[in-house]
């Protein structure tokens, strides 16, 4: 999986995938930690804009996927 993307849309799915692999107990605790600071460290550009999500993410992952990624990003 390509872990650098151009746009907001691309990472908003990469995000998707790895959280749904993860609900689909198709990835460990630690893969799916693993996985989305790789995604979020390379891609602050595209996730962030002052300090808050971008309006992309926050629309194509919804609210419970965007409850765990932060919970993930803040227990760094």
């Amino acid at each position: 999986m390509a872990t650098i993307f151009k746009s907001q849309k691309d990472l908003a799915y990469a995000l998707i995938e790895v959280i749904d692999k993860y609900w689909g107990f198709q990835l460990e605790d630690e893969e799916l930690v693993n996985q989305l600071k790789d995604l979020c460290d390379k891609n602050q550009n595209l996730l962030f804009k002052e300090n808050q999500y971008t309006t992309m993410i926050r629309q194509r992952l919804g609210a419970k996927r965007l409850n765990l990624l932060t919970y993930i990003l803040k227990n760094k």
